[in-house]
């Protein structure tokens, strides 16, 4: 896969970009993927229209005040491990734990804070691709935001010049999922 055409990032007003990696083997003959209704049945908060919804409800804030309480408790003794002096605001990325927030708030309130860029390009992973046949590809929803706690998160257009540049295989939204 090459990808030299993604070019400079474009900027937008609270965006976000997403993408999610799949690397194993795809399904096993015989096997279907999900419906879309059994994906969102199983989803604490399921997507509706145009908005993704939330996976899991355990461990991670669905209301403004619980995410204000993760935050203010971040705050809170043992601060992270760090390999070096924090860089100054205005970084270029960072690297994110990707679990429930008890393990994981320390680190947010730590490195998310260092990024001013009004779009941001978020790189997750697919931990059901197997069940849907996704298999060397970067996997892309089709939603027009995101739910959050805090209200809803708009999808940046950057995900749709990215598309058009990927090479054919290289990319699949929901939609397209191979085994569909």
């Amino acid at each position: 896969m090459r990808h030299p055409a993604l070019g400079p990032l474009a900027a937008g007003a609270a965006q976000v970009l997403c993408a999610q990696g799949a690397i194993h083997p795809a399904l096993p003959p015989g096997n279907l993927p999900p419906t879309l209704a059994e994906t969102r049945a199983a989803m604490a908060i399921p997507s509706e229209g145009e908005v993704r919804g939330q996976y899991h409800g355990v461990g991670f804030a669905s209301r403004a005040g619980q995410m204000a309480a993760v935050w203010e408790q971040s705050a809170a003794p043992p601060a992270p491990g760090a390999l070096g002096p924090a860089p100054a605001p205005g970084v270029a990325g960072i690297l994110c734990p990707h679990d429930d927030y008890p393990f994981t708030a320390r680190v947010y309130r730590a490195v998310v804070p260092l990024v001013r860029a009004r779009t941001v390009v978020l790189v997750g992973v697919f931990h059901r691709h197997r069940r849907f046949g996704a298999h060397g590809v970067l996997g892309f929803d089709p939603y027009r935001a995101w739910r959050s706690p805090d209200g809803e998160i708009r999808v940046s257009g950057l995900r749709e010049e990215v598309l058009a540049r990927l090479e054919p295989g290289d990319a699949a939204q929901e939609a397209s999922w191979p085994g569909k």
